[in-house]
């Protein structure tokens, strides 16, 4: 059964084959980690805000990065972090969620403050982070 069947795995179809997960936990292990592949390597880097800068540090190429909202775990949408990929999702994917009667107000405000400024849902607290880069 290939590893991306489970459910909460599905974010794996956006990882080439044959890469090298690194499920970012503590900073300076994650780049010690990313440090010690050989040269060429595919590295799918998981995990919070900050990749991009990880990725530098590492020494790693950028060649995708993504938003996944509200988690990989259970995905809603994964959405590649460009200008028309997060405005397509901040447009037409995101809503309130149904059932929310409490805060509905400020969540409601919220997405219209996220369609109005797409780039907010690269920079914005919710959601977890895939970047996929080759070591340099």
């Amino acid at each position: 059964m290939p590893e991306f069947s489970d459910l909460d795995r599905r974010w794996r179809l956006l990882v080439p084959a044959g890469a090298v997960v690194v499920d970012i936990g503590p900073r300076r292990e994650a780049i010690r980690t990313v440090r010690a592949l050989p040269a060429d390597t595919v590295v799918a880097l998981v995990g919070g805000r900050r990749l991009r800068l990880l990725a530098r540090l590492a020494g790693l190429r950028v060649r995708a990065h993504y938003v996944a909202l509200p988690s990989l775990a259970t995905p809603v949408a994964i959405t590649q972090r460009t200008r028309l990929a997060l405005r397509f999702t901040a447009r037409d994917v995101l809503t309130v969620p149904s059932g929310v009667a409490r805060g509905h107000l400020p969540v409601w405000l919220a997405v219209r403050l996220i369609r109005a400024v797409p780039r907010l849902l690269s920079i914005a607290p919710a959601g977890d982070r895939l970047l996929v880069g080759t070591r340099s």
